[in-house]
């Protein structure tokens, strides 16, 4: 799960800054003051860095769906349901889509 963690941790960022980066520029308080329409040389030159801004957002947002099917993602290492599968030893946890296995290490727990 750490491995996960840290891997999700920097497409998560990315899609959220990207989400604050167009959410500033079409801001009506102090976003892209060349969309109010004044010039439409300098309207339609904000229009198109707005779209660029909606590609990168919606790029990063893909990239971030597609790692939460990849790596397990709907619970932290606090709140993990698991027990033990019948007739072994080892505790599994179980998400949609993923079985998560916790093997006991010298100094604490292992998730794989």
């Amino acid at each position: 799960l750490d491995i996960a963690y840290r891997k999700m941790a920097p497409i998560q960022r990315r899609a959220e800054e990207a989400q604050r980066q167009l959410d500033d520029a079409i801001s009506h308080e102090n976003g892209d003051r060349r969309l109010d329409g004044t010039d439409l040389v300098q309207t339609f030159a904000g229009m198109r860095d707005t779209a660029q801004l909606v590609l990168a957002r919606d790029d990063a947002l893909r990239q971030w769906e597609e790692a939460k099917t990849k790596f397990p993602s709907k619970y932290t290492k606090d709140n993990i349901p698991e027990g033990p599968w019948p007739g072994q030893v080892e505790w599994l946890s179980l998400e949609p889509r993923y079985i998560v296995v916790c093997r006991p290490k010298l100094l604490g727990k292992e998730y794989h």
